[in-house]
């Protein structure tokens, strides 16, 4: 009887066409919108889509969110930029698709609106929290002299320990606020690159500028709060409140009846 003998050889399967990445990270769907080719990049997506069913001149397609919302990711290799994330960062307008508009709607409708919606409302009480504990701290208590022992005295010290507490624990969520932020900047930064950063347009651009600068504009508060500075610190703190309220210029761009004015 003849053995057969069976040779195997260990051999890495190469990625599908559709998941190859060039060496700056992209597919050649993301390369199609980061070069800003409209036509392939339609192309491309028309060519990616699935006919679940059709009857008559209705049909059923499918459109794999794989490179398109999510990035394409390969075992041990930083993740790829998705085409969403490419046109926010190209802010390409020539780049909109019918394909790309629906699935933005879609979005905004049951995931993006809500979020907007609560982050809109954690600035706002921020920034709220921000006013009142500026304008306590700054605010001096009302003080007599009493002519019989010639010192000063509180009108009423109840009050004043109540408005410490108070200013304290404003001051506390202020810089808290304030770390968060910068650390969700710094990680976006690490993420997107400086460059990047730095070069996005639009309400990116907005965000991010708006966001390090009243970050800053805290941090530079507490030095001169503990440089013993009062002067220069409220005039930080009413820059520092002018960039922050108009922070919430960012909130208002997506809508239609606001954003042509912001």
């Amino acid at each position: 009887k003849h053995k057969k003998i069976i040779i195997t050889s260990e051999t890495s399967e190469l990625p599908k066409l559709w998941n190859r990445l060039n060496k700056d990270g992209l597919t050649p769907l993301t390369l199609a919108a980061d070069l800003g080719r409209a036509k392939m990049l339609s192309w491309l997506l028309q060519e990616r889509t699935t006919i679940q069913w059709s009857f008559g001149n209705v049909s059923c397609v499918l459109h794999p969110l794989d490179q398109l919302d999510l990035g394409f990711h390969e075992k041990n290799k930083k993740r790829s930029l998705s085409v969403l994330e490419v046109m926010v960062r190209k802010n390409n307008s020539a780049l909109v698709d019918p394909i790309i508009t629906s699935l933005t709607e879609k979005k905004w409708k049951h995931f993006a609106y809500r979020i907007l919606i609560r982050r809109f409302l954690i600035a706002f009480l921020y920034l709220l929290v921000f006013l009142g504990t500026t304008i306590l701290e700054q605010t001096r208590s009302d003080v007599k002299i009493d002519e019989n022992v010639e010192k000063l005295a509180t009108k009423d010290e109840h009050s004043e320990m109540i408005r410490r507490i108070v200013c304290t624990i404003g001051h506390a969520i202020v810089v808290t606020g304030a770390i968060l932020k910068s650390a969700r900047e710094i990680g976006e930064m690490c993420s997107m690159g400086f460059k990047n950063y730095v070069s996005t347009t639009g309400s990116i651009f907005l965000e991010n500028l708006l966001a390090s600068t009243f970050c800053l504009g805290i941090f530079s508060a507490q030095i001169l709060r503990l440089a013993k500075l009062p002067e220069y610190e409220s005039l930080v703190l009413a820059f520092t409140s002018l960039v922050g309220w108009g922070y919430m210029f960012f909130f208002t761009m997506p809508f239609r009846f606001t954003g042509p004015f912001v």
